[in-house]
């Protein structure tokens, strides 16, 4: 589909499979002039370090070479930052600066819509949903002797 959509603007796109090693030590060696990849972030916003910050470019996964001292900045103050609120308003801030800035070509953000049956307890939600962080899933339970699902009516 990408390859079909650059073609009608005059871009030719030859895709090429990787296996997955070879594939991540062309990008921590910044082979490549576009790659095609993934990635999600973990339930705390630091972990986006590891993509925006300066110093990812050299041992994190910033592959593209991003830099940008005031998303720099802000990553340090948040790290150090113990007030919620603030330390919020930190990665707020730095999250619009990337998403201006634009240091990837966002193709897709699935969104989730989660729902639940009243029987099931237990069920937390971090940032970013009812997963990616512990216990998550394993915690959750019906009372005794309720089944885990609803039987089908005839």
């Amino acid at each position: 589909i990408l390859q079909a959509d650059l073609r009608r603007i005059g871009v030719e796109l030859k895709t090429r499979f990787i296996e997955w090693n070879a594939f991540g030590e062309r990008m921590r060696n910044h082979e490549f002039q576009a790659a095609l990849s993934a990635f999600t972030m973990g339930v705390d916003p630091d972990q986006a370090w590891n993509l925006f910050h300066t110093e990812a470019r050299k041992d994190g996964r910033n592959y593209g070479g991003y830099s940008n001292k005031r998303v720099d900045e802000l990553f340090d103050l948040a790290r150090r930052c113990f007030d919620q609120p603030i330390r919020m308003g930190h990665y707020a801030e730095l999250f619009k600066i990337v998403y201006d800035d634009t240091p990837y070509t966002f193709l897709v953000n699935a969104q989730n819509l989660w729902a639940f049956n009243k029987r099931v307890r237990g069920v937390q939600f971090s940032p970013r949903g009812p997963h990616a962080f512990h216990p998550g899933l394993r915690d959750w339970w019906t009372p005794e002797g309720e089944p885990l699902h609803t039987p089908a009516r005839p």
